[in-house]
């Protein structure tokens, strides 16, 4: 099996044209998201040495590692990003906590990021909250092209859109999704999303709804999970009662004792059921609802994990059906 190729130029083709992968489940996993303004060079790996030199970035990983956290280095979009600015932008979205929060501070440059105290999610010492969300594009051209033919002018039309929301971001895992975005604090990734259909993703953010389009998933689940909570939302979409983000509960997720699973034997697909709740809104008078999701794990090809890479055969899990009251007149999908 070959490297599929233009034809005309016979350049590999860019992975995110190739890759039929299914979105929900791919999102990258982790609760806490460290976002350091660099705006030099990034390396293939920005704790590879290149970027901050061997000792840092050893001591780097080591303090993350800790603090449970993930890093990525960010800029601002365009000839702006390039520029030193005498300190560096530091965000740190924790979204481990019951309302996931955002906060902002200043540092003198990288070398101070370990001597950030990271104990209290939400008063971390020197740094004020943020009451907007932070949307993260992924330009990383040295780590896959895609990122750098896709992910450059899409963060430079939502910056245009909503200046000082949106940074270009180093690897953000899933490239063969390009253009490749986390929002913070949710930790939710998405994918696919042209530079207008991005803008009509954030906008949507914004007026407080979680996207369905393009969204691989929060973070803070396992694949299952962000499967089934996508399913559900897009249910409560369609029946004009959309959810906000983060405001749906995934009780069960892989290998959870409330997960059912299927035996392959026979030629079955494997099965799983995730329950996904939407709580009751304090003072409104309304009542908790719970949504039970089938899922079931289906191949899917090709996928293609970096350009340049052969194709190969994936698993997806998928929702085949969601169970569940909608509203007051039990509509179900």
């Amino acid at each position: 099996m070959s490297t599929t190729r233009n034809p005309r130029s016979g350049i590999p083709a860019l992975c995110s044209d190739q890759t039929r992968e299914p979105l929900p489940g791919t999102a990258r996993t982790g609760a806490r998201t460290l976002a350091l303004e660099h705006p030099r060079g990034w390396g293939r790996d920005i704790l590879d040495g290149e970027a901050l030199g061997a000792e840092l970035s050893a001591q780097v990983k080591s303090w993350l590692k800790a603090n449970r956290a993930q890093l990525q280095f960010i800029r601002r979009p365009g000839r702006e990003g390039q520029k030193d600015h005498g300190s560096v932008t530091l965000f740190i979205a924790d979204a481990s906590t019951a309302v996931p929060v955002l906060e902002k501070m200043e540092l003198a440059g990288p070398e101070e990021l370990t001597q950030v105290d990271l104990s209290t999610p939400g008063h971390t010492p020197g740094a004020e909250k943020v009451s907007d969300p932070l949307l993260l594009v992924c330009t990383h051209g040295r780590r896959d092209r895609c990122c750098a033919v896709k992910g450059r002018p899409t963060a430079a039309a939502l910056a245009r859109k909503f200046p000082g929301l949106v940074w270009e971001s180093s690897h953000t895992k899933g490239h063969r999704f390009a253009p490749s975005m986390i929002l913070l604090p949710w930790n939710y990734s998405f994918g696919t999303l042209d530079a207008d259909r991005a803008v009509d993703m954030f906008a949507t953010v914004l007026a407080g709804e979680l996207p369905v389009e393009g969204n691989r998933g929060r973070g803070t689940l396992g694949a299952p999970g962000q499967v089934a909570e996508l399913a559900v939302a897009e249910v409560l979409r369609d029946a004009g009662r959309p959810a906000a983000p983060g405001e749906l509960v995934v009780e069960s997720g892989p290998d959870s004792p409330q997960s059912s699973s299927a035996g392959k034997s026979g030629g079955r697909a494997a099965t799983k059921v995730v329950h996904v709740t939407r709580p009751a809104v304090p003072d409104s008078g309304g009542q908790a609802r719970t949504w039970s999701v089938t899922l079931e794990s289906q191949r899917c090809y090709p996928v293609v994990s970096s350009c340049g890479d052969r194709p190969k055969e994936g698993k997806s899990w998928v929702a085949v059906s969601v169970a569940g009251d909608v509203d007051d007149n039990n509509a179900r999908r």
